[in-house]
């Protein structure tokens, strides 16, 4: 509901010629609707709007490489590159480079070209339009992930975890199956169903994310149990599946 409120309202806006600015006020948000930093933030609001292009300013050139040379074009955002990020120091915001590349993750798996420039630079976006001058250009997914589970991934926040083995995580990786209960070794925080989880390996890297169908108490009962004996635990069954893949985004 909150996704659908938020683009209906942006884009009546942009219908009525009205170029909305949008900035998270860390003096007056609250945990509960903080998106983070203005990058992701960004993101978000690139994929709302159904965007073709995302561009981040900042005060330095692009991602810089481990020799300090700008890296001009990325096919896909590795380790690697999220290393890189880390390395890369800017002066603004809240978040550095390393929160630009979650924006530029999400937005490329939207597909949405997106470019992190110096907005110090003379005629940058021109330049970028033109492909010319300096700025780092992450190259968008041709695979476009649906808006419900860009949601669920980037735009909503967590509220618990559940950690599982690897059988369930090669499952969800490689064969694209729903989480079941079996494979779920232990669970952190306090959730109800419909809330969004972070999912993640036995060493609490967190690779996916979901919208969970049992409460955390249940969980609690539930997990490491197979299907079928669900029911004779809780007195009920109203899933098969934890979460299901179709509310299920890797990340």
């Amino acid at each position: 509901v909150r996704y659908l409120n938020i683009k209906y309202t942006i884009n009546t806006l942009l219908g009525r010629g009205v170029t909305p600015i949008i900035n998270e006020n860390d003096t007056i948000q609250t945990e509960e609707i903080k998106c983070g930093d203005n990058d992701r933030l960004s993101g978000l609001v690139a994929d709302l709007t159904e965007a073709d292009t995302l561009i981040m300013l900042t005060d330095v050139d692009g991602l810089l490489d481990r020799e300090g040379k700008l890296v001009k074009e990325i096919d896909s955002i590795t380790d690697n590159v999220r290393a890189l990020a880390e390395k890369t120091k800017t002066g603004l915001g809240t978040g550095g480079m390393y929160t630009k590349i979650q924006a530029a993750e999400f937005s490329t798996k939207s597909g949405i070209e997106c470019y992190i420039a110096n907005g110090k630079s003379k005629d940058v976006l021109i330049n970028i339009v033109n492909e010319k001058g300096s700025f780092t250009h992450f190259k968008a997914k041709v695979r476009k992930v649906t808006a419900k589970k860009r949601w669920i991934g980037f735009g909503s926040k967590t509220k618990g975890a559940l950690i599982v083995d690897d059988g369930a995580r090669d499952a969800l990786l490689k064969k694209n199956k729903s989480l079941l209960s079996a494979g779920i070794t232990t669970k952190s925080g306090v959730f109800t169903a419909g809330d969004i989880v972070s999912i993640c390996d036995k060493e609490k890297t967190e690779f996916a994310r979901g919208i969970i169908n049992y409460s955390s108490q249940e969980v609690s009962k539930i997990k490491g149990v197979k299907t079928k004996d669900i029911e004779s635990i809780l007195g009920y069954k109203d899933h098969d599946e934890v979460v299901h893949r179709d509310n299920l985004i890797i990340l």
